[in-house]
């Protein structure tokens, strides 16, 4: 994909394992956590196309006239 997306799959992949290190840090049971990662990986591209689309299309426009 675009490197905004390799950009957004990375941020993702680290929150998620931070996460996952954190809760087997407290001992807590992993089910938790594990919904709170599913919540998370499905609200973040909302969040993520809310907050940055209007700047992301400025710089893809161009990018994709061009392609």
């Amino acid at each position: 994909g675009s490197s905004a997306e390799s950009c957004v799959h990375a941020v993702r992949t680290q929150l998620v394992a931070n996460i996952i290190s954190a809760s087997w840090k407290v001992e807590r049971p992993v089910v938790p956590s594990v919904l709170v990662v599913m919540v998370f990986n499905a609200l973040l591209p909302f969040v993520l196309y809310r907050e940055f689309l209007p700047g992301l299309h400025d710089v893809a426009e161009p990018i994709r006239t061009e392609l």
